[in-house]
């Protein structure tokens, strides 16, 4: 059943920065006295973002879109990390070899990282990696649905606010086809498991997420604030917003 969870008010937005509205509650990670916090109002859609969001209950959206935020427990103390083992279910990585396949050194070539529309938001890259086949990046939760869909191989960059309290790491994974991309849209973030060493699983932060489909991939942009005061807090949520937009907006002109 899903949880009813009260709102709580996000401010204002960055210019251009996507609207962020609550997607299904996370699978919660294989851990013990995990429980989901309130989850955050909806951002005024911006005029330029010519989406229709998903709602809280998987509905299906016209362009294929779902962008959620979510505040993760302080108290995990457990936290998913790229290659821990499969946990319980085995994966099936896809037969269709990508011919041409993205490179993470390539697509997160920014270092630092700049908002196109207003360079007061930047990031430091931490570091950047390859996914030859999606058998490290679902939890049990996902695995499967990854292998019914068809997930092929995908590449993930970990950046850092310049201002040290807000971690971004980025996973974009590339399916068969833009159908199975929409469809995995409704796996929640926390299905996903991200590299040990991108440092946006830390304890005692906020953790805030967007996942959009765009053709055939998956974008899951995931951010920390490692501090509860207001201001950074507001301003880290903008930088998330700005960091995925800018980096949507590259994947939809280049591929």
């Amino acid at each position: 059943m899903r949880q009813q969870r009260p709102p709580e008010g996000l401010g204002e937005p960055v210019p251009g920065v996507p609207a962020m509205s609550p997607p299904p509650a996370p699978i919660a990670p294989m851990t013990t006295g995990y429980q989901m916090p309130p989850v955050a109002d909806p951002l005024p859609e911006p005029p330029r973002a010519p989406w229709v969001w998903l709602g809280v209950l998987g509905v299906a959206v016209v362009l294929g879109l779902a962008v959620g935020i979510v505040l993760i427990d302080p108290g995990e103390k457990e936290t998913p990390s790229a290659n821990g083992g499969r946990m319980g279910v085995e994966c099936v990585p896809s037969e269709q070899p990508a011919a041409d396949p993205m490179r993470a050194e390539d697509f997160y070539r920014f270092d630092p990282w700049e908002y196109s529309m207003d360079d007061a938001y930047a990031a430091e890259r931490l570091g950047v990696w390859n996914h030859s086949d999606c058998c490290d990046v679902g939890l049990s939760g996902s695995q499967a649905m990854l292998n019914d869909l068809g997930c092929g191989y995908g590449i993930e960059g970990a950046y850092r606010s310049v201002d040290g309290h807000t971690g971004i790491a980025q996973l974009i994974l590339v399916f068969d086809d833009d159908f199975a991309a929409f469809q995995a849209e409704t796996i929640d973030f926390m299905s996903y498991r991200l590299a040990p060493d991108s440092g946006i699983y830390e304890t005692d932060m906020e953790i805030y997420a967007y996942t959009q489909s765009i053709g055939n991939y998956l974008v899951v942009t995931i951010g920390s604030i490692d501090t509860a005061d207001a201001s950074v807090v507001q301003r880290g949520k903008e930088t998330l917003g700005a960091f995925h937009d800018d980096f949507t907006d590259d994947l939809f002109v280049a591929y």
